[in-house]
């Protein structure tokens, strides 16, 4: 279960050619007989230029996950079954001179260390130009919800130092894929210092979370990458909505095409001042059993989704100053909800700039149109993202956002994240098929 998305540029129409990989580098791996299956589903430039980049380590071949060049199964089913008991009872060794450690997110101090590993070492786009920044409290509202693991907030320090080196993150969640309803983990947040990553510590985080989940009764997880790795069951792509040109121009988050002055740009990204629903609100405690059974219904739709519970729904999705904000329309009689929008605000540092440090981005969580149009829902989105500052407005095509994504002038982004399921093979899923939002 690896590392994560990563953030992205956004695409012009001039695309940038990805540097290409050569083939005489060390540990450069090409299929020779890539699924044709997964070739489709890829993006066209993933199969051409991601595949080149994609290294073979025996530690993916020695993990219940679908190889590339393996057919996908008619149906979906485990790869391996285990019991319990057969689980190793010990937690897996460490390289000398380290050892294992529970991050307490309560815990103030730790916190801080944990983010300071996370804001140094996490995920970085290719050109090391930006960083996600999770703050503590966003940290906090990932990972601290409703029967949560102690146990499976994992982290690596040093003995004599007590410095906090490495860290990975299990939450359970429920989960539908097809017609199937499973207990799975969320793996999440894999993090290992820069100078530790030649020490193998990815990979044992990776066993040591695994054996910890598997202890527990579950022995599937689903993770999210940037990277391609053995094998995505689902490939989405990033759309990126402009907010503040100048600023996103600055720090070189996007580019003026060539026939594009900056005062054409601010007037095609113009957006409005007040929202276009005039009974949109913030989401009260009473909202929670009717929001709760609304965004469950709409999510049953799809092949692959998260089903949450109420005191799950409460804790993820009732509104947090700068990390979470979901608005919801009633029904005037009745006082149903019948509409919903969610986002997520997450910061990203801006690498060596001489002018910007961050940029802040919001990101698109859960949206379920229903009296009212998605395009509309979105656009408040949009208003309520400038409103609080956002620079950008980021989405994956999943779900339904393909159908506001190209009439809010959503840019192309060049990322691409790439779904994956532990122990479990699957056919292929379509991106609107995913109902599930990885932080």
């Amino acid at each position: 279960m690896p590392p994560k998305k990563q953030p992205k540029k956004k695409n012009q129409k001039k695309k940038n050619k990805s540097k290409q990989t050569k083939t005489n580098q060390p540990n450069v791996f090409i299929p020779k007989a890539l699924n044709p299956d997964i070739k489709q589903m890829l993006p066209h430039e993933i199969v051409e230029d991601e595949i080149l980049q994609y290294k073979s380590k025996k530690f993916w071949d020695s993990q219940p996950v679908q190889k590339l060049t393996e057919k996908r199964p008619e149906k979906a089913q485990a790869l391996i079954e285990q019991k319990v008991e057969e689980i190793r009872k010990k937690s897996l060794p460490l390289p000398e001179g380290f050892e294992w450690f529970l991050i307490d997110l309560k815990d103030e101090k730790i916190m801080d260390e944990l983010y300071q590993l996370l804001s140094g070492h996490y995920v970085e786009d290719n050109d090391s130009m930006f960083r996600f920044n999770y703050s503590p409290e966003f940290l906090r509202w990932a990972l601290l919800v409703p029967n949560y693991e102690p146990d499976w907030h994992l982290g690596v320090r040093v003995i004599e130092s007590k410095k906090i080196v490495g860290f990975i993150s299990g939450t359970p969640i429920n989960l539908k894929i097809f017609d199937k309803d499973m207990r799975i983990a969320e793996v999440n947040f894999l993090c290992a210092h820069k100078s530790l990553r030649s020490k193998g510590l990815g990979p044992i985080l990776i066993k040591e979370i695994t054996r910890r989940i598997n202890l527990k009764g579950i022995f599937q997880a689903v993770y999210t990458a940037g990277r391609l790795l053995p094998s995505p069951v689902a490939t989405a792509t990033y759309y990126h909505r402009i907010i503040n040109n100048e600023k996103l121009l600055d720090v070189g988050f996007t580019q003026l095409d060539e026939d594009t002055t900056l005062e054409k740009m601010k007037r095609l990204n113009k957006i409005p001042e007040k929202l276009a629903c005039s009974n949109l609100k913030k989401i009260e405690k009473a909202n929670i059993p009717s929001a709760c059974k609304l965004l469950n219904d709409y999510l049953a739709k799809k092949t692959i989704s998260v089903q949450f519970d109420e005191a799950e729904f409460e804790w993820l999705f009732v509104s947090r100053d700068n990390v979470v904000y979901t608005y919801v329309i009633e029904n005037e009689k009745n006082h149903q909800v019948t509409d919903l929008l969610s986002f997520y605000i997450l910061d990203s540092t801006v690498i060596n700039h001489p002018k910007h440090s961050s940029f802040k981005a919001a990101y698109a969580f859960y949206v379920v149109p229903n009296t009212i149009d998605i395009n509309i829902l979105m656009l408040d989105a949009l208003v309520l993202g400038q409103s609080l500052g956002c620079d950008v407005f980021n989405c994956l095509n999943i779900m339904d956002n393909d159908d506001f994504i190209h009439n809010l002038r959503f840019g192309l982004g060049d990322g691409h994240l790439h779904y994956y399921l532990y122990n479990w093979a699957s056919p292929e899923i379509l991106p609107k098929e995913i109902g599930l939002t990885m932080l």
